[in-house]
């Protein structure tokens, strides 16, 4: 190719020149994200958590080892993007449902899976034709299924069984999951005190605009996943009191704030929810979902 032979041409210097430029334009490129607040990472969740760490956030590690400590085998339905992973850890007992080969399903398999996470109430319909005995989602609404984690949790006929910061799993009274059944409730620890954390995530506000705090991410992210669970299950206070402690912990993460919001919003707190907002702005101006969540209640009487 031209471009190649006129590359192989230049004088060694020239080439030390453009990479040297190169290396500045990457240095400050990353020093704009580091100034900035890293905007732009919400799916990342922390810009400096090493890859370890990010992989034990998206990936259900603790969920996967519960079932292989169970021995567990049955038919499963799973969420999509966790398909290749429970291909790994959990083959050659269990297969799963659905996984990003989308070359080896056919195209009416993943219109039925998309539409379901569309319109979950259509989940029953899928399980009578697969006959599923377990379910094992993310139930995070930044990437998970929340609404069909309440239609299992309404429905009797399954139970939840397994809940962490990035998993749930609910199964059925069949046998394959007698073992799991043996001690089916989930304990959601006691939240802690709501009125408390309130005021210091608004007195801190402002300070928040000068320094980044260093954060527990699994801890944070821990207190995200019992907001979700006491937010499912009807305990919204107490779903509020973890997401403010997670906010607490990680100010410079723009999902504990965007959480945050969203529920202070479907609470009513208007003063809790505008604080989170201007957050969640603050630490990630290019939020995906917030544009949407303050035009939703805005146009609200």
């Amino acid at each position: 190719w031209p471009e190649i032979k006129q590359w192989q041409s230049q004088t060694l210097r020239q080439k030390a020149i453009l990479l040297g430029l190169a290396a500045v334009l990457l240095l400050a490129f990353r020093s704009h994200q580091a100034a900035s607040g890293y905007p732009g990472l919400l799916r990342a969740h922390h810009a400096d958590a090493p890859p370890a760490q990010l992989a034990t956030l998206a990936y259900p590690t603790k969920a996967a080892d519960y079932l292989k400590h169970h021995h567990w085998q049955g038919r499963l339905f799973n969420d999509f993007n966790w398909g290749g992973y429970l291909i790994h850890s959990l083959y050659p007992g269990t297969k799963v449902f659905i996984d990003p080969r989308l070359e080896v399903h056919s195209q009416e398999h993943f219109a039925r899976y998309v539409g379901m996470t569309k319109d979950p109430s259509t989940f029953p319909q899928l399980d009578r034709d697969y006959n599923f005995d377990l379910a094992f989602f993310c139930a995070a609404p930044c990437r998970g299924m929340p609404r069909l984690f309440q239609v299992l949790h309404a429905d009797p006929a399954w139970h939840l069984v397994y809940a962490d910061d990035v998993a749930v799993i609910f199964c059925k009274d069949t046998p394959p999951n007698r073992n799991l059944l043996q001690n089916p409730r989930i304990d959601i620890p006691s939240a802690p005190d709501f009125n408390t954390l309130r005021q210091t995530y608004l007195q801190n506000h402002l300070a928040w605009r000068q320094t980044w705090l260093k954060p527990s991410i699994t801890q944070a992210s821990r207190d995200i996943g019992y907001a979700h669970l006491c937010l499912y299950t009807g305990r919204q206070q107490d779903g509020l009191a973890f997401l403010l402690r997670a906010a607490n912990r990680i100010p410079q993460v723009g999902d504990a704030h965007f959480f945050l919001a969203a529920a202070a919003k479907a609470a009513g707190d208007v003063q809790l929810f505008q604080t989170a907002a201007q957050a969640t702005d603050l630490v990630q101006p290019r939020h995906p979902e917030l544009p949407q969540l303050i035009r939703s209640t805005a146009s609200a009487p």
